[in-house]
């Protein structure tokens, strides 16, 4: 619905996506993105240029959601949320999934390349908390934290085999991993490969240490992550 300076209706689209869930909107200018999802995750574009007639102008129908839109640029929208597939008349949540999007077009919304983190269970800050995420298209610097699990045969959600943050660029419309800065429990031991004890939250008896990290900063050539563990 768009309101008028005396929060009246002037405009609305209606039965936008029936029966399903809005997850993340992204409005750019006259333009606005909606992913909304239920088994697949639409991906619709809006035009708000006429706020008595904003009309839907595109939809992008793939596997998964996007708890997150960021622009980049005029043209591009990176997505963070999860993989998933169908399961009858449900969806099954996967892994963590970067999706970068061409929304140069407004009738046809186009996903360039994705990239998927972890199976069933992973987790990460980014997913309800939008200053989790980092990104610099100065630096071509994309940071999201990652709690990272792998599926078995005998535990659909695995174990966690990996907690910190995972630094990527974007380069030829494609995203690509430059590393990994994992946030094992350096204060409490330092085997190699983690244990499984050094990745997962610990009780001090004072204190909870939960290497999940929550805010990544860049200062300079430096890259920071932090969680209640490290910094």
């Amino acid at each position: 619905y768009v309101l008028d300076q005396n929060l009246k209706p002037a405009g609305a689209v209606e039965n936008l996506a029936p029966t399903e869930r809005i997850y993340s909107v992204r409005f750019l200018g006259k333009r606005a993105y909606v992913v909304t999802f239920k088994q697949t995750d639409p991906l619709i574009a809006l035009d708000l240029s006429d706020p008595r007639q904003p009309r839907v102008t595109g939809e992008l129908k793939i596997p998964g959601f996007s708890n997150y839109l960021h622009p980049y640029g005029e043209n591009f929208l990176i997505g963070f949320g999860k993989d998933a597939e169908a399961d009858g008349q449900y969806a099954k949540t996967k892994g963590l999934k970067l999706s970068l999007f061409d929304v140069s077009d407004p009738a046809a919304p186009k996903e360039l390349d994705t990239y998927l983190m972890g199976d069933m269970g992973s987790d990460s800050a980014a997913l309800y908390d939008h200053k989790a995420f980092l990104f610099s298209a100065e630096k071509n610097l994309l940071v999201v934290p990652a709690s990272l699990r792998r599926s078995t045969a005998a535990n659909s959600w695995g174990d966690i085999y990996f907690n910190g943050a995972m630094v990527l660029r974007i380069e030829n419309n494609k995203f690509v991993l430059n590393g990994k800065i994992a946030h094992e429990s350096k204060l409490v031991e330092t085997i190699k490969p983690a244990s499984v004890e050094s990745i997962m939250p610990i009780w001090d008896g004072g204190h909870y240490y939960d290497p999940a990290v929550k805010r990544s900063v860049y200062i300079g050539d430096n890259l920071y992550t932090f969680s209640d563990r490290l910094l």
